[in-house]
């Protein structure tokens, strides 16, 4: 499954569009490395931050040694115990070591 036109759908600003686009790659593949981690950062910039802890973990349990879904979930969980100033640190770390911008 191609994913490339979804992850340039996020990279645009389109996350709404991206997350229906890996979501209908991971009905045929649901094990999906690249559809999960870019569904979690679509999901991220959403404000699901639920559905993105799924993705991500999702591709962690897949891929164990994917480092940007690690940092990525690192970053979301770090965030939500620490709100304000930090979350924005927090979210702003896990963009770049995705290699996304905010």
């Amino acid at each position: 499954f191609f994913v490339a036109p979804a992850a340039s759908r996020e990279a645009a600003g389109r996350s709404e569009q991206a997350l229906s686009a890996f979501t209908r790659v991971l009905e045929q593949d649901s094990d999906h490395v690249d559809a999960n981690y870019h569904a979690g950062l679509s999901a991220v910039r959403l404000g699901r931050q639920e559905s993105a802890r799924r993705y991500l973990l999702w591709t962690l349990d897949v891929d164990p040694g994917h480092k940007q879904a690690r940092a990525a979930l690192a970053s979301i969980l770090h965030a939500d115990q620490h709100p304000g100033p930090i979350r924005r640190a927090a979210a702003m770390a896990m963009w770049i070591l995705s290699g996304c911008s905010p």
